[in-house]
C-alpha cells in the first residue's frame, strides 16, 4: 500500500471594523481586516515536506498524560512512528464539552522542542491552536518524542501533528 500525505494549514480571522460618522464619506464606512490571512500547502514535495500524519481524540485517563511521537495513533487501531522526522505543524483543540481547560506543554519526560524548550498554552473548551514551525526543532528520536496534556482525568484533546 503507497500513501501520499498532504495538507492545506489555513490561517485566517477576517473581523469587519464599522466607522460611523466619518466626516465626508457618509454615516458608516466597513474597513474588511484581513491582510494578515495565509494558507500553507504541505505535501512530500514542498518546503518544508511532510510525509505522516498522526491524530487523535485521546481522553485523558488521569491529570497529567504524555502522547509519544513514535506510537502516534492514525487510524483508529494502527500507530505512525515519527522517529527521524521533525513535527512541522500541529493543531490542537478542547471540545466545547470538556469540564476544564487542557493544557499542552513540553516539559515532561522525552519532550520535543519544535515549539521551543518552554512551549505550554492552555485551551479552554471550545478552544483551538494551530502551530505552524517549519524544520523548528529536533528530530524525533527516543529522546525527543513526548507532547504534555494536563487536564481533568475524562476531558479530551483533539489533535492532528504533521511530521516529514
Amino acid at each position: 500500500m503507497s500513501n501520499s500525505v498532504s495538507a492545506d494549514i489555513i490561517q485566517k480571522m477576517r473581523a469587519t471594523l464599522v466607522l460611523s460618522d466619518v466626516p465626508g464619506v457618509g454615516t458608516s464606512v466597513p474597513i474588511d481586516i484581513s491582510q494578515f490571512d495565509r494558507r500553507i500547502a504541505l505535501s512530500a514535495t514542498t518546503t518544508p515536506a511532510i510525509s505522516l500524519i498522526g491524530w487523535d481524540e485521546h481522553t485523558l485517563a488521569g491529570a497529567t498524560e504524555l502522547i509519544d511521537l513514535t506510537t502516534l495513533p492514525f487510524l483508529d487501531t494502527e500507530t505512525v512512528d515519527g522517529t527521524g522526522l521533525k513535527v512541522q505543524a500541529a493543531y490542537f483543540r478542547c471540545p466545547s464539552t470538556n469540564a476544564a481547560a487542557v493544557t499542552i506543554d513540553v516539559t515532561g519526560a522525552n519532550p520535543i522542542d519544535a515549539f521551543g524548550s518552554a512551549f505550554s498554552i492552555t485551551l479552554p473548551p471550545d478552544g483551538s491552536q494551530i502551530i505552524y514551525s517549519p524544520e523548528g526543532g529536533s528530530d524525533i528520536s527516543g529522546t525527543v518524542k513526548s507532547i504534555e496534556f494536563n487536564g481533568t482525568a475524562a476531558d479530551k484533546i483533539q489533535y492532528v501533528i504533521l511530521m516529514g
